[in-house]
């Protein structure tokens, strides 16, 4: 066995078009609209798409907010409970393309920690 190495969970391109594809529908059914960024394990995209009517500056949120879960492992929503109730934490929030986000607008990127 080589200790070298840590084997890391990776997604296919179906899987992570799929994902975008439920983002949005679940986005459509709460009535709006959304740019969806899925990664892989290492915080680099596989899949987006940004819906017809979602202000464009989404598109750079729904990325950094998908790199933000792979790069910590957990969803951003998750995330945010770090950053506003441990001070140790708090900093690291102002760092680029860290995202925490309210709860609320997490409802529609649950489907999987690094989905946005």
């Amino acid at each position: 066995m080589n200790t070298k190495s840590i084997p890391t969970a990776n997604i296919n391109r179906e899987a992570a078009a799929a994902l975008v594809a439920a983002a949005l529908a679940a986005a459509r059914e709460i009535g709006i609209e959304i740019a969806v960024a899925v990664t892989d394990a290492t915080g680099t995209l596989r899949a987006f798409e940004r819906a017809d009517g979602a202000p464009f500056l989404t598109a750079s949120v729904a990325e950094d907010k998908a790199w933000t879960s792979a790069s910590f492992g957990f969803p951003t929503h998750v995330w945010n409970d770090y950053v506003t109730n441990d001070p140790k934490v708090a900093p690291l929030a102002h760092l680029p393309r860290m995202v925490a986000v309210h709860e609320l607008f997490s409802r529609c990127c649950s489907l999987e920690s690094h989905v946005c």
